[in-house]
């Protein structure tokens, strides 16, 4: 099994970062050239929520949790080391805490995968998880 960790500290109010990373059709909030397509008539917080991103990212939203301030998804299809036919279940999760003595936020987005290479998965997705959580802090600066 694999796992990836990807973190940051965002400089707003949890609240606020949960407000922008909440809909799970809008990835504005990261700063990244990407398309996302909305492949079912779920609303973006609805269980079951799928889109494709890029064309190439297959994803279907398992859990959204505005207690924990937290998503969790399943990529079910990609391109190169997530390709469907080179690993299996692979769920992500965003979810968020608060810093109260400085009212920022803590975001971490965990993966976890079973593949042939699992390091090659990381060595895939890591770079992607780490430009979105940098492109969040930009958003929220």
């Amino acid at each position: 099994m694999g796992t990836t960790y990807n973190s940051t500290v965002v400089d707003a109010p949890i609240e606020k970062v949960w407000a922008t990373v909440r809909n799970f059709y809008d990835l504005a909030w990261t700063q990244m050239n990407l398309t996302v397509k909305a492949v079912n008539d779920l609303k973006p917080d609805q269980i079951g929520a799928s889109r494709i991103i890029n064309d190439v990212f297959h994803e279907t939203l398992k859990d959204l949790n505005d207690f924990e301030r937290s998503f969790a998804y399943h990529m079910t299809d990609g391109p190169d080391a997530v390709a469907k036919d080179k690993v299996k279940s692979f769920y992500g999760k965003l979810q968020l805490f608060a810093i109260t003595d400085e009212d920022k936020t803590y975001a971490l987005w965990t993966t976890t995968y079973d593949a042939p290479d699992n390091s090659a998965v990381g060595e895939f997705v890591n770079p992607i998880y780490q430009a979105a959580l940098k492109g969040l802090k930009k958003t929220l600066a």
